[in-house]
């Protein structure tokens, strides 16, 4: 049987009438609307309206309010939900070009142009609609290059370890240091005679300080070292002397000295040595650069004094380390 019901709620005072962008409110609307059919509605018994309330319909202005303010939440939700994503697309192409920025710094590979002409080595984004696709051209390409012709190009990825070692082969050559160390040192007492304006080369090298030296050659029958790499090298050195003791202040010298090319390669360092004093540690830190094509000259220490003269002098004792401090020179390799 059908159920006489009232098709007026309640109005929805806990709604506003109007939204916030001006437009009115969707559930002030249906209510007026209820209003209307309940007092004005021609089109049938508006005041003994029968309405038959079939199961799963929303037929009150309660259950309308409800499923409106669900899918106003739901909106709500979606819209930050985007704003999320667009957020994260953003994030993932600024990390791209990031990681592109760190790979190949501020010359960033170009779309493919078959007009164009590339250099062996030379790299290239995305020929194949793929935004994380780079190429190496592995030979010349004469210009115009033509179709992109896959056999002509390595493809290398960001993603991908061994392709981002490959792809970062030149930028870490140029942008991390490479190793390089060695050591040797006079153990035992050395004589050396006057020191005077004629530097002494200091000899009586005996001792290794590193074991295994690397890109460092031990020439102590030679009395050096060689640094076998380009690039700049840190020197730290420390030489314990004992002379005569003068009643008069002095000053003494210390300078490294390139035996291969006859020539000293550092500025020379002077030291003060007070009155009635029988000894003096000479202790040295430096750089020094080694061009591309000396590698492998000789390395020596020298003591001088351009105004004063040290009698009976001694070398008691002596470290003379190099490490390679700069970035490498060579090719990496294929």
């Amino acid at each position: 049987m059908a159920e006489l019901i009232n098709n007026v709620s309640q109005p929805p005072l806990n709604v506003p009438m109007v939204n916030s962008d001006g437009t009115p409110s969707k559930v002030w609307a249906i209510w007026f609307r209820d209003v209307y059919r309940r007092t004005s509605y021609k089109g049938g018994n508006a005041i003994d309206e029968l309405n038959t309330i079939v199961e799963g319909e929303i037929d009150t202005l309660e259950e309308v309010i409800v499923v409106v303010l669900d899918h106003e939440e739901r909106i709500t939700e979606n819209e930050k939900d985007i704003e999320q994503n667009q957020e994260d697309i953003s994030t993932n192409k600024q990390n791209i070009l990031n990681l592109e920025y760190r790979v190949f710094g501020s010359d960033r590979p170009k779309p493919y142009d078959k007009e164009s002409g590339y250099l062996a080595n030379e790299y290239i984004v995305n020929p194949d609609s793929n935004p994380q696709s780079y190429y190496r051209a592995i030979e010349d390409i004469i210009e115009p290059a033509g179709a992109f012709n896959s056999s002509l190009w390595k493809r290398v990825s960001l993603i991908d370890n061994d392709a981002y070692i490959e792809l970062t082969r030149e930028q870490a050559k140029n942008a991390f240091v490479a190793a390089g160390y060695g050591g040797i040192g006079v153990d035992a007492v050395k004589a050396i005679g006057t020191i005077d304006s004629t530097f002494k080369t200091l000899e009586g090298f005996d001792i290794n300080l590193i074991a295994t030296p690397l890109d460092v050659t031990y020439d102590k029958a030679n009395h050096g070292l060689k640094l076998d790499r380009a690039g700049i090298w840190e020197f730290a050195i420390k030489v314990a002397l004992t002379f005569d003791e003068v009643n008069a202040g002095r000053q003494i010298q210390l300078r490294s000295y390139n035996a291969t090319a006859a020539t000293p390669s550092t500025t020379t360092f002077n030291y003060f040595v007070g009155r009635n004093q029988a000894g003096e540690n000479l202790i040295l830190t430096f750089a020094v650069e080694v061009a591309e094509g000396d590698e492998g000259e000789l390395i020596q220490l020298q003591v001088g004094s351009a105004s004063d003269t040290f009698t009976n002098s001694s070398n008691i004792g002596t470290i003379y380390q190099v490490k390679h401090i700069s970035e490498r020179k060579e090719d990496l390799g294929a």
